[in-house]
């Protein structure tokens, strides 16, 4: 079953790629902005990175932590994530599909030939340089899926892809946040 609004964000701890500790929901008391992708080589993949970069400091001075789940390990990840840098971010591999179960994630081979009908998407990876053939071996066809969750643990916004290329907007997350904290100190 999907996640919904107003559920509470299923708990979860690992490790990051720089080896910290990761938990959600976290004691900070911040929004943590969750994006599940696919595998560390997926151009589509990369290139919601840099769209997340461009406004990485818009997303960290509204308080939203950004954790991107992937389905690799973390020493692929640190092979692979250098070409993006997102060292504001926090990065996860998770290769056994163990959060990605817990935040029920699809799999859908339909998403993945929806995907193959972007070439748009497949050029402005090459031309980024975040396209890597290796990528085409990855064959398990794992949707993205985005997740907001406050500071209560509660999941305010989730979009679950249809495919490769279809994340949660991000302007709509900035817009949410703002909305809230607008909400929170006109209640104040």
């Amino acid at each position: 079953m999907k996640i919904e609004t107003g559920q509470l964000a299923p708990a979860f701890n690992t490790v990051d790629v720089r080896g910290e500790e990761m938990t959600v929901p976290n004691s900070k008391k911040r929004y943590i902005l969750l994006s599940f992708m696919r595998g560390a080589d997926c151009p589509f993949c990369n290139l919601r990175v840099l769209q997340l970069l461009i406004h990485q400091e818009s997303l960290l001075s509204l308080g939203i932590e950004t954790c991107l789940i992937f389905k690799a390990t973390n020493q692929k990840l640190n092979q692979n994530i250098s070409k993006t840098k997102p060292s504001k971010f926090r990065i996860i591999g998770d290769h056994d599909m163990s959060i990605h179960q817990l935040y029920h994630t699809e799999a859908s081979w339909m998403g993945s030939l929806r995907s193959l009908g972007k070439l748009g998407v497949m050029i402005q990876a090459i031309k980024k340089k975040v396209f890597k053939m290796s990528s085409l071996l990855d064959l398990y066809p794992v949707l993205p899926a985005d997740f907001l969750v406050d500071q209560d643990g509660k999941v305010i916004m989730y979009h679950y892809g249809k495919d490769y290329s279809d994340n949660i907007k991000i302007e709509s997350v900035i817009d949410k946040v703002v909305s809230l904290n607008t909400e929170t100190s006109i209640g104040a």
